[in-house]
């Protein structure tokens, strides 16, 4: 555990100095680090055994994309006639181009190309299934960031063959933590995600499941449990 938590917070430290901008900083506030989706990320690849060097770029690569699709999320879309507005949305539209190509930069430089790919691949997914709720197509979801890190997890999950290693189930164990994400957004969340905790329970109790894996998810689930 202690070496986990130590790597997770280097990873994060080494992230939040990569995404630092400091006219960003000053006019939109601190970088949207995804914290909990760089903690799942970091369980996930761990899991699948992935040396270390590589698993921080695909974490980094993956926190940008996700900070990306985030930061264009919060533009506004009516017409803005205040100046200082106005150029608060020119700088979010910057910042979130700036966090993609940190995305790019980050597996460009140490040769992923197929990882670009299959995340790549995953936005479009994403973008295409926003479009659809903001068209009336879908249902509108009561958490956007939930799709945007359900999408891109299962992208590298499927990249690094994550069932192989845990499960087919995978997605289950993990969905209770992805439901923070809508905390407070809707009504009956609290049920959702106790229901979910239970449907994990029940995997990673499992003889197949790493133990390592099942006691981080359990400290995990009730030290957010401690916080609601």
């Amino acid at each position: 555990m202690t070496s986990i938590s130590t790597d997770q917070n280097k990873i994060l430290m080494d992230l939040e100095r990569l995404v630092m901008n400091s006219d960003l900083f000053l006019n939109l506030g601190a970088p949207p680090i995804p914290t909990r989706f760089v903690r799942l990320l970091d369980l996930l690849l761990t899991a699948c055994e992935v040396p270390e060097e590589r698993k921080k770029t695909f974490i980094q690569a993956a926190a940008c994309l996700h900070m990306a699709l985030t930061t264009h999320e919060q533009i506004p879309l009516q017409t803005i006639e205040n100046e200082g507005l106005h150029r608060v949305r020119q700088l979010t539209v910057l910042a979130g181009d700036f966090y993609s190509s940190l995305f790019y930069q980050q597996l460009a430089m140490a040769g992923e190309i197929d990882g670009i790919v299959s995340l790549s691949q995953a936005t479009s997914r994403t973008n295409e299934r926003k479009m659809k709720m903001y068209c009336g197509e879908e249902s509108v979801s009561p958490s956007i960031r939930k799709i945007e890190s359900v999408e891109i997890l299962t992208a590298i999950a499927d990249f690094f063959l994550v069932e192989h290693r845990i499960g087919k189930e995978w997605m289950i164990v993990l969905l209770p933590l992805l439901l923070l994400d809508e905390q407070g957004e809707h009504t009956g969340w609290q049920d959702r995600f106790h229901d979910a905790v239970s449907q994990a329970e029940k995997i990673w109790r499992q003889s197949h499941f790493p133990v390592w894996l099942r006691r981080e998810l359990e400290q995990w689930i009730e030290q957010e449990r401690r916080n609601l």
